[in-house]
């Protein structure tokens, strides 16, 4: 199991916050690895960074399914995903949690990710135009705040 963290725009947590019934069940990518490259049970933790800075962590989810199609996604979370400009999708284990907030420019200043290179000051959501894997000790820490915020 991998751990990462997923970059979304603030154009994309407005999105969720407007669309009626959301939920954190499904991830869904262009990319052309996307079936292969993650795997069921690794975990996404989705951030999300806006223009003043402000730094939060506002979902999470494992990766349970893999679905081909939007069709087929739609199918097993129950809801259209008719904004979302994607074909491919994880669908997450349940439950699928709502939008949080959850505080964390102090502990991503602290991360050494899987690649060893830690942020730098005054980052912003170039630093995560790829999802980034985390250390099992970085994989903890965001657990640990994630669970402070959400239970």
């Amino acid at each position: 199991m991998t751990v990462y963290l997923v970059y979304w725009t603030p154009e994309n947590i407005s999105l969720c916050e407007r669309t009626s019934g959301w939920s954190m069940s499904c991830w869904g990518s262009k990319l052309e690895n996307f079936s292969t490259h993650w795997k069921k049970g690794d975990v996404a933790y989705f951030i999300n960074i806006d223009s003043e800075g402000h730094s939060s962590i506002f979902g999470k989810l494992t990766l349970e399914q893999f679905a081909n199609s939007r069709e087929e996604a739609e199918q097993i979370i129950g809801r259209p995903l008719t904004a979302a400009p994607f074909n491919q999708y994880w669908i997450g284990e349940k439950p699928w949690l709502k939008l949080h907030d959850v505080d964390c420019r102090d502990l991503l200043m602290t991360l050494t990710f899987k690649s060893g290179n830690k942020l730098k000051e005054g980052f912003d959501g170039r630093s995560f135009q790829a999802p980034r894997p985390l250390t099992e000790e970085d994989a903890q820490a965001v657990e640990a705040r994630w669970l402070a915020f959400t239970e």
